[in-house]
């Protein structure tokens, strides 16, 4: 059985899982006591690999539960607040999505944080790179960075740097890609400072020569 699950799975937890259900549930493994009786199936259970069982388990969502799922592939970690609003839902109904999302095990959820996160990055990201278009992954980013700015304290300056940029907000990537910057340089992280910096000077490099105030920017970002 371990030869069999390793071959094909290569140990990844997701898949290992999947095809051991896929077994138990096709009969060819089967629990006796303390022991389990293994018949090697002469089909391949799983032909799509990893990305087929997951594109299955989400092709078999709900319209809206699939609108939830690609929201989640876009911010990571999901609190009930930002997936209502953004979405538009009301609560009660979210949590029904979440539900849904929990029983097709591509979702798990942290009661005491209070947020929901894909169980496997790899889930998330085949989904954020195959099921949403660019112009909607910008979109999302977009909403994603003004909810967090309208109901963050302060702290998240990365994180709205980050998805102000993916949304392709220059204005703002400035604003909170400096803020990011120069509390890592406080923290003493000088590689995650110029990093920040780094897109801060991507969007007023080309600009800095017609703007006095981007410029005057531009040199202290340089000199930083």
């Amino acid at each position: 059985l371990e030869d069999y699950v390793w071959q094909r799975s290569a140990g990844n937890p997701f898949y290992v899982e999947e095809l051991v259900k896929t077994l138990n549930r096709e009969g060819y493994l089967k629990t006796d006591g303390p022991s389990s009786i293994f018949k090697e199936p002469k089909k391949d259970l799983l032909p799509g690999g990893i990305e087929g069982v997951i594109r299955e388990k989400y092709n078999g969502l709900s319209h809206d539960a699939k609108e939830f799922l690609n929201l989640l592939s876009v911010v990571g970690k999901g609190h009930v607040g930002l997936i209502k609003d953004i979405l538009g839902f009301r609560e009660g109904y979210v949590f029904g999505l979440i539900e849904e999302g929990i029983k097709s095990t591509l979702i798990r959820e942290d009661i005491e944080g209070g947020w929901v996160e894909f169980r496997y990055g790899l889930a998330r990201k085949i989904i954020y790179n195959t099921e949403l278009s660019e112009i909607k992954r910008s979109h999302l980013h977009k909403k994603v960075a003004q909810w967090l700015e309208a109901n963050s304290k302060t702290g998240n300056e990365e994180e709205i740097a980050y998805h102000y940029r993916l949304g392709d907000v220059k204005e703002k990537v400035i604003e909170y890609g400096e803020k990011a910057g120069d509390i890592a340089q406080k923290l003493y992280s000088d590689k995650n400072a110029l990093h920040y910096y780094g897109w801060v000077e991507e969007e007023i490099r080309d600009r800095s020569a017609e703007n006095p105030s981007l410029l005057k920017k531009y040199i202290n970002i340089l000199i930083k």
